[in-house]
């Protein structure tokens, strides 16, 4: 390669020079880079799939996802839930200014229960702890882990303050 072209690369950033043991100039790719960092979201990743890949996606990076359970009866389509939990994670309105991205999965196979959500983080679903501040209503939610979707859409700040307390603010959108 001539020098020419070499220090051209290198200065539209497509190359980065690395010194070799053996004083020798080679080229590495930034793509060795960006293979790594890939598998962090950039934008909210709905997908209808097998409930496997909410737990797969709960313990990778950034360490938090959604699934929803369809009622065979619900009008509203697996993509649509998806999509509504994905973006809802990632507007700082719903998280209490916690966006985050994650992937959110609504199961492809329907069923007879009543439409559900779920949060896993890091591998572990989250339990929602009543408060008297959150009214009468929510109490039957104690506890548990499964919530219609009506007031697990109301559990997205909640859920987002016990992620940063756990986690941090690392994967939170600047």
């Amino acid at each position: 390669m001539k020098k020419g072209l070499l220090k051209s690369l290198y200065a539209a950033g497509v190359i980065t020079l690395v010194v070799a043991n053996s004083n020798e100039l080679k080229a590495q790719s930034k793509m060795d880079t960006m293979k790594k960092e890939s598998s962090l979201l950039t934008a909210p990743n709905p997908i209808v799939a097998p409930s496997g890949e909410a737990l797969k996606a709960s313990v990778e990076a950034p360490k938090i996802s959604v699934i929803i359970n369809i009622n065979e009866n619900d009008p509203i389509s697996e993509d649509r839930y998806a999509k509504g939990f994905a973006n809802g994670f990632a507007s700082r309105e719903k998280t209490g200014d916690k966006p985050i991205y994650l992937t959110a999965v609504s199961v492809d196979e329907r069923h007879d229960r009543a439409t559900s959500v779920s949060f896993l983080i890091n591998g572990h679903y989250y339990k929602y702890e009543w408060q008297p501040s959150h009214g009468e209503a929510a109490q039957e939610f104690d506890g548990k882990g499964v919530f219609p979707v009506d007031f697990g859409s109301k559990l997205i700040p909640l859920v987002m303050n016990k992620y940063v307390a756990d986690h941090g603010y690392a994967y939170i959108i600047p």
